[in-house]
């Protein structure tokens, strides 16, 4: 790894203070070719620390000019983008280290508001991949409260009794507060305020795998704490596919993401629920994932072709020759799920599901129950590389069939049902029982007609 420019200039320092006053006392004994090769070693680290200096402005121009012109958003979402380099090319003079000069280009790329166009060091990529937020539990805030979301099944935290529902007072010895301040200033901005606070919460349970993570959880605000001991990357993975009947025929269905591994399951359990009398469609938490994956799974609900979305490109031209500028689905009338439907989302819901979820609610096909989606609705090609790390751009957006931009905004329910931290400890879902006895009333009342 290169040696930075303040370690690099620290080193010199110690050098010449130890000429100085090491040999203080011998200096009428010095040699003069001992002095010229101070001056050599001395000169050298300065041209070494101002090569650095160059690259690193070389790097800052590369990704604002990469920005600048490839950018989806000819109005950079609102933000004066040549402003914001004037703002921050200063700041690369003062950096320390490698580390401080990638987290100021990141907060530059974070003035876009954007939570896909972000700039990684390598070694940030690195230690990304070694890393894991799973030991078994998802964090998250509700009605103003850190709490625990999720507890895996068969996991060790389960094991050891923690609960959703349960109030984090600190992790690894830190401040629950001060943890969410930490990361808060560490991630910047993002496309809206659940995608930040994801982050977030994400950030906190991060570490490298096998690593402990200590959390101390009550079971109420006033409550006496009690430490927890868990590892890292130890939960089993979760169910891929979930899917059962519920009361009335009504079918179930939830999977994580739109991939191609789980197309075929996805496939199997619609064919089995043709005879069902209505389906709740789970897409929170559900990431998004493959597009086309995505249309081919929303053409089984509607009869007619339709638009799901448009593409928003900064020249109004395909970003790749295989990607059309309209997405479209539906009109395949042999496999064709035409029973009432109800679609779940909430603040995890991302991406391609989010686009998915508005088809559904635009076309009036389904309404939709939950909080509002994550607002992250961006393309990404494929990172920039730079010279020691990368750059991810958002090179396209979308705009719906009903022109509506939904990054930033997100997916709004038609029924919203907050979270409430008395339903996570009484392990009630308030959302799927309300989605379930809303598709029961419908399905009474067809059957008196």
């Amino acid at each position: 790894m290169r040696q930075t420019f303040l370690k690099r200039h620290f080193i010199g320092c110690c050098f010449l203070t130890a000429v100085m006053f090491g040999n203080f006392f011998a200096s009428a004994q010095s040699k003069p070719e001992d002095a010229a090769s101070s001056h050599s070693q001395n000169a050298v680290r300065l041209f070494a620390a101002q090569q650095e200096l160059e690259t690193r402005r070389e790097i800052f121009e590369q990704v604002w000019r990469t920005i600048n012109d490839n950018y989806y958003d000819v109005k950079f979402n609102g933000t004066d983008w040549r402003a914001v380099r004037l703002r921050f090319r200063p700041l690369i003079e003062k950096a320390a280290n490698d580390a401080e000069f990638y987290a100021i280009l990141d907060q530059m790329a974070g003035e876009l508001n954007d939570s896909h166009t972000r700039v990684y060091s390598a070694a940030q990529r690195d230690t990304a991949r070694r890393q894991s937020a799973n030991a078994g539990i998802v964090i998250g805030e509700i009605q103003s409260l850190p709490v625990v979301l999720k507890v895996a099944p068969d996991s060790d935290a389960e094991r050891q009794g923690i609960r959703p529902g349960m109030i984090v007072r600190s992790v690894n010895n830190q401040a629950i507060g001060d943890a969410i301040a930490e990361a808060r200033k560490s991630i910047g901005a993002s496309s809206s305020p659940r995608a930040a606070q994801m982050r977030v919460f994400s950030r906190i349970l991060a570490g490298e795998s096998d690593s402990p993570l200590i959390l101390n959880l009550s079971d109420s605000v006033g409550g006496k704490g009690r430490r927890f001991h868990l590892r890292r990357g130890s939960a089993p993975a979760a169910a891929s596919v979930e899917w059962r009947l519920l009361s009335a025929n009504i079918a179930y269905l939830k999977f994580p993401r739109f991939t191609e591994e789980l197309e075929k399951e996805i496939e199997t359990r619609l064919a089995e629920f043709k005879d069902t009398a209505a389906l709740i469609l789970d897409l929170r938490d559900n990431r998004g994932g493959d597009g086309e994956v995505g249309l081919r799974f929303a053409a089984h609900f509607f009869r007619q072709e339709i638009t799901v979305a448009r593409l928003i490109t900064r020249n109004n031209l395909p970003p790749a020759p295989d990607v059309p500028m309209t997405l479209k689905t539906g009109g395949s009338l042999a496999r064709t799920y035409e029973k009432p439907v109800v679609v779940l989302i909430n603040e995890g819901t991302a991406s391609t599901a989010e686009l998915i979820a508005n088809a559904f609610q635009e076309q009036k096909r389904a309404p939709i129950f939950g909080g509002q989606s994550c607002g992250c609705v961006l393309g990404i090609l494929a990172p920039r590389p730079l010279i020691g790390g990368e750059l991810t751009l958002s090179d396209f957006g979308f705009i719906t069939a009903k022109n509506k931009k939904l990054e930033g905004s997100g997916v709004l329910p038609d029924r919203i049902v907050p979270p409430q931290i008395k339903d996570l400890r009484e392990n009630r879902d308030e959302t799927l029982r309300q989605a379930e006895k809303y598709l029961a009333k419908h399905i009474s009342k067809r059957f008196e007609k």
